[in-house]
């Protein structure tokens, strides 16, 4: 059994063997990419503007026409505390052409206490933990 460390910061990451525990607030949950994860995707998303849902884990991004808009769903239940949803630049050259993944959260809910984060990094890919009825980066 793992010892898990006492009064873990919201997002505190723990490595116990292959398997990283992320810290939500009520609990310790396994931490994606881990051994024998299969991610629920909704397959590229092609549009401007996409809303994801907890339906799906992982959003790859191809859109090359400009800005992508990601809204994160808004988390209505204590079900909801402790989801991932991982956003990824699947088509590259996002720190050029002007383009850029646009990632926002719903009403009030808000990214590590922000309206939104600009994703500008080639093949870069973020994970949120939603949480407290808020999203972080992790």
């Amino acid at each position: 059994m793992a010892k898990f460390p006492q009064s873990p910061k919201i997002g505190q990451a723990f490595l116990d063997g292959k398997i990283i525990y992320v810290w939500s607030g009520y609990s310790w949950y396994p931490y994606p990419p881990y051994e024998g994860i299969q991610y629920r995707t909704p397959g590229q998303i092609n549009s401007p503007t996409y809303s994801s849902s907890f339906a799906y884990d992982y959003y790859g991004i191809g859109y090359t026409g400009g800005t992508c808009s990601v809204i994160l769903p808004g988390g209505n239940s204590p079900e909801d505390d402790g989801k991932i949803i991982i956003v990824a630049d699947e088509a590259g050259g996002i720190s050029s052409y002007g383009r850029g993944i646009f990632v926002t959260g719903t009403g009030n809910q808000y990214i590590n206490g922000e309206d939104s984060i600009l994703m500008r990094i080639n093949r870069m890919s973020l994970t949120f933990l939603f949480t407290n009825n808020s999203w972080k980066t992790i």
